[in-house]
């Protein structure tokens, strides 16, 4: 039931070569800086989140080589489990914070150039859609990853749940596999979208 994670990019604040004027160069240098500064609490989050995916499995794996009449045994790890997982929800809360507050930030790009700039707005109003949808893309990958939690909590209830035969937890098991497929293609898009904004300051550089 491993949940691998995949590091997202950290957009780039490498601004010198624009071709904007100085003016215009420096306010959008500011944004990105600015940008990247707002996501600070994103990017530590996930790696709590990754730290207790990563002892929860261990416990996880831990308890599923419990048998039932150790009842007491497999209880307490079932609260540590629960736990954990209220702990990655907090830290997730935390990142989607970060993020939502980057996302605000990222309307001042519409200040950055004067309207008769043509050119140069286009570009930027491209930089400006590409960064607005990877934070559509992060709060899709939230929802998802919040529907593997729901799953994965049920799952542990059913743990310790008598009434709960082999079959019905093999198949609990399944859905939770199938989500995490879910939350892996929420990342790996995600992370696609991280690129594109990093490819697009690069072109700026480059211009």
């Amino acid at each position: 039931m491993k949940l691998k994670l995949i590091y997202v990019l950290v957009i780039s604040a490498m601004l010198v070569g624009c071709n904007f004027g100085t003016s215009a160069d420096e306010q959008l240098k500011k944004v990105i800086d600015e940008l990247n500064h707002m996501e600070m609490d994103y990017r530590e989050a996930q790696e709590t989140v990754f730290e207790y995916e990563q002892q929860e499995q261990q416990l996880f794996n831990e308890t599923m080589e419990l048998t039932k009449d150790r009842q007491e045994e497999l209880a307490a790890k079932v609260t540590e489990l629960k736990k954990m997982l209220g702990q990655r929800l907090a830290f997730l809360e935390k990142e989607e914070a970060s993020i939502q507050g980057a996302k605000k930030y990222a309307m001042d790009l519409d200040n950055v150039l004067d309207e008769d700039d043509e050119k140069n707005k286009k570009m930027i109003e491209q930089l400006q859609s590409v960064v607005n949808e990877r934070y559509e893309l992060h709060a899709a990958f939230v929802s998802e990853y919040k529907e593997l939690a729901t799953l994965q909590s049920e799952l542990y209830e059913m743990l310790i749940d008598n009434r709960t035969g082999l079959s019905r937890l093999n198949e609990q098991v399944k859905e939770v596999n199938a989500q995490k497929e879910e939350v892996q293609s929420a990342i790996s898009i995600f992370n696609e979208a991280t690129t594109r904004v990093n490819s697009l300051l690069e072109d700026m550089e480059i211009n």
